[in-house]
């Protein structure tokens, strides 16, 4: 079977979705943590590299933040990439275009912290969406009548 022609558009709707599917689950966890511990929060923090850290009860929070919305983007993959060897580019990707940003609004990232946090983060997200793919792309596809001990299920 030939490879799927090259469609510049989808993987940038791709892209878009799996930016937003992280932006939208790293701040909403951060919130409801930080309300959860009474901590105060603003959306620039998300975006500042010298706010994680382990030493400070917001960093522990960006980095739990951080670290779920990366299992929540792992869970999304399969559905918006489909494709078990595109899933570290697209978290690449992501990482990439989160960086820019933060370097945009606060500088650089100096701090061990961040770069350990996100690494962790990139490996995670990758290993466990490459396994959810895989466990999809390796399914049986049934032709025909289905097999004999699922037939009441479609019945």
């Amino acid at each position: 079977m030939p490879p799927a022609p090259f469609n510049p558009k989808m993987v940038l709707l791709q892209l878009v979705a799996v930016q937003s599917v992280f932006y939208l689950t790293y701040i909403c966890s951060g919130v409801f943590v930080s309300l959860l511990w009474g901590v105060p929060f603003s959306l620039n923090q998300f975006f500042d590299c010298s706010m994680i850290s382990f030493a400070t009860s917001w960093g522990r929070i960006l980095t739990f933040a951080l670290w779920s919305s990366g299992l929540i983007v792992a869970f999304s993959l399969p559905r918006l990439v489909e494709r078990t060897r595109k899933c570290f580019d697209f978290v690449f990707s992501l990482l990439l275009i989160h960086l820019v940003i933060c370097w945009i609004m606060n500088g650089f990232a100096f701090t061990y912290a961040w770069w350990f946090v996100y690494a962790v983060f990139g490996i995670g997200t990758t290993v466990i969406g490459e396994y959810l793919c895989m466990r999809i792309e390796k399914r049986d596809i049934w032709v025909g009548n289905p097999p004999e001990n699922n037939r009441g299920a479609n019945e």
